[in-house]
């Protein structure tokens, strides 16, 4: 008996032995999909969270079951898995990204988290990062994670590790005796509400002891954070102070972090310690998830929410009834992808009740930062909102007759805006602040219901002209004009102080097109020489005209040196080069300091070298100017034409 059951032993033990080499020689585990040498996308990236992972079917986090779902869905959809490093690098300017890199990110520190989800990430080929509060490190409960579990996963080639603070997590009762959240709200002690100086420390404190356990488990700096409840002082409850103390805090320690919770996608654009991720409902299926990740995405095209109602996002349901969107009166409604647009056209058909106001949104950044176009039943008015207040740009009186439909057109490119009732003109060309350069689009409706009828948006990309003058543009060129770039010889300060120049540059101004001198330049002048010539174009910039209007130049010839020179003087530059110089900048470590690459060239070698430059700087930075008439280019890069002739570019 006993013999028998000694073989029975040994022959179990040969098995799981046989198991385990025929696992580690045959078993196949998909290979990370990370090649960042191919990766060369400029646009941005997505953030998914999640709050934990669960074995069970009921309750309020996703199973494991979900999650494999997920993945599998991301993967056969051409996501890329991301980690703190890649968004850093991106944000920096250093490193493109994949064109669909996804940052996983969950929420918490549980164990269940990095039980569940490390067999399924393996398997799949994905990567996940863990936002750990550090003060559940010392908890004795086993639903967190340890030191040691931390140890673990920072030695996995599928887990990456941010902070969410030590103590951050924690809500406590401000002075006040009302709710608050630890890092925007005062704490009470007997003698009152802490000064400004303990609050700063406090919170300090916080960030610096999180950051430096996880820097000790680590061995190395902990990049990403994510701030509880989504709050980085800029709650409702939040203190006047808090998030001026959060953001000096946050950005001694970490170059990222994650605030807003409902949206998936990051831009260029978007402030890096101030990003955004989308925290997945437990009960979505893969399906689901890519749906939402796709709305999300940057849109190029022309958009109609009418037909396309899933381009709205809003906290209230868009209904559409008989081709009409009800709009719910104190809600706004935002058009998905639209975070990034610069210049733009928006139409839409709108029927207000006698009480109610309607405004739309443009260039939206936050609600300090944007220009609004509001409607009354007695006017139409265009405003900028930025910090140091509100300005009213142009009011135009209105009548609106009870149930009666009214159509406007809303014109912005480059620093003016243009407005039309119908096809009359109410406002425009309104001058702009050069500030609000961009951002998303959106309406709310105030007092009462209102009918959308009609809404369409499209981005206005343009195209750059090299011509003696602007208005050697041919007019029908014009409204998709760009830039015009002016050939200066010598930086001469006399050329804009001619009457008609100065006519010229104020022409193409009110049409919304930027006007840009294009210098001719040594590459390896004398130190003295190249002073002398950006003294001299100061010395013309001065002029009170023409400063607010000529921010940007054009090198044609110059090097890094000159480049840097004309941006300690103030100006942007687009550097002109040929597109065997091109590959020269592409193959060197250094950092492109020019704002803009103009490739000037052949179509075929101007498009090679635009696909090398891609790897080192976004599509929206580099200017195409070939010697064919036809000169399609990768989305995003801007055509260039020399002697454009009528209906050219269209």
């Amino acid at each position: 008996m006993r013999k028998t059951l000694i073989i029975t032993q040994v022959l179990l033990g040969l098995a799981l032995l046989g198991f385990l080499a025929y696992r580690f020689v045959f078993h196949t585990v998909p290979p990370l999909v990370r090649d960042p040498s191919t990766w060369k996308n400029w646009e941005g990236f997505y953030a998914l969270s999640y709050t934990g992972l669960s074995k069970e079917e009921e309750g309020p986090y996703l199973t494991r079951q979900g999650f494999a779902d997920h993945l599998t869905a991301l993967r056969e959809a051409g996501y890329v898995p991301l980690i703190p490093e890649d968004i850093v690098a991106f944000y920096r300017g250093e490193h493109p990204l994949p064109a669909k890199g996804v940052l996983i990110l969950f929420e918490g520190g549980r164990k269940d988290s990095f039980l569940l989800g490390s067999p399924l990430l393996e398997k799949k080929g994905f990567i996940a990062t863990m936002t750990v509060p550090t003060a559940f490190l010392e908890s004795p409960s086993n639903f967190y994670l340890k030191k040691g579990d931390l140890k673990r996963l920072s030695r996995s080639p599928y887990w990456r590790l941010a902070s969410m603070g030590h103590e951050a997590y924690k809500k406590i009762t401000d002075y006040r005796g009302q709710p608050g959240h630890f890092l925007t709200a005062r704490s009470a002690s007997p003698s009152g509400p802490e000064d400004d100086r303990a609050f700063m420390e406090r919170v300090s404190r916080d960030y610096r002891r999180a950051a430096s356990l996880l820097t000790e488990i680590t061995g190395k700096p902990v990049p990403a954070y994510l701030y509880p409840f989504a709050d980085s002082g800029s709650s409702p409850q939040a203190d006047p102070l808090a998030a001026e103390i959060n953001r000096k805090a946050l950005q001694a320690l970490h170059s990222i972090a994650f605030v807003g919770a409902h949206a998936p996608f990051n831009g260029p654009n978007r402030d890096p310690l101030q990003l955004t991720r989308l925290r997945v409902p437990s009960s979505w299926k893969g399906k689901q998830l890519i749906s939402e990740l796709e709305k999300s995405a940057p849109q190029t095209a022309p958009l109609d929410g009418i037909q396309q109602p899933g381009i709205w996002e809003s906290d209230k349901r868009v209904t559409l009834r008989e081709g009409v969107i009800l709009l719910s009166a104190d809600s706004p409604y935002w058009i998905r992808g639209t975070e990034d647009w610069e210049d733009q056209e928006v139409t839409l058909k709108v029927q207000l009740p006698e009480k109610a106001a309607l405004s739309v949104f443009l260039r939206h950044q936050d609600r300090d930062n944007q220009l609004v176009f509001s409607v009354t039943a007695k006017e139409a008015a265009l405003r900028e909102q930025q910090k140091r207040g509100r300005q009213t740009l142009a009011v135009k009186p209105l009548s609106f007759d009870q149930g009666v439909s009214r159509l406007f057109r809303l014109r912005i490119k480059a620093n003016r805006a243009w407005c039309w009732s119908g096809e009359k003109p109410l406002f425009g060309p309104v001058p702009l602040s050069p500030l609000i350069a961009r951002g998303k689009i959106g309406l709310i409706v105030q007092g009462a219901q209102a009918s959308l009828e009609a809404f369409q948006a499209r981005p206005l990309f343009g195209y750059y002209v090299f011509a003696d003058a602007y208005q050697a543009v041919p007019p029908g060129n014009r409204a998709d004009t760009r830039a015009v770039l002016l050939p200066w010889k010598d930086g001469d300060p006399a050329f804009f102080a001619e009457e008609k120049r100065k006519m010229d540059v104020l022409k193409a101004a009110a049409d919304g097109v930027q006007v840009i001198p294009v210098l001719t330049v040594t590459p390896t002048p004398s130190p003295q020489a190249r002073g002398r010539l950006v003294a001299q174009v100061r010395k013309a910039w001065e002029d009170p005209l023409l400063k607010p209007l000529i921010r940007t130049l054009a090198l044609s010839g110059g090097d890094e040196e000159w480049v840097s020179a004309f941006h300690a003087a103030g100006f942007k530059v687009i550097r002109i080069i040929r597109p065997d110089e091109a590959e020269k900048i592409t193959a060197g470590p250094a950092r492109i300091s020019a704002d803009w690459i103009c490739l000037e060239g052949p179509r075929e070698a101007v498009l090679s070298a635009v696909e090398r430059l891609l790897f080192r700087v976004p599509a929206r930075k580099i200017i195409a100017l070939t010697t064919e008439t036809e000169s399609r280019m990768p989305p995003g890069v801007y055509p260039a034409f020399s002697r454009l002739k009528e209906g050219r570019g269209k």
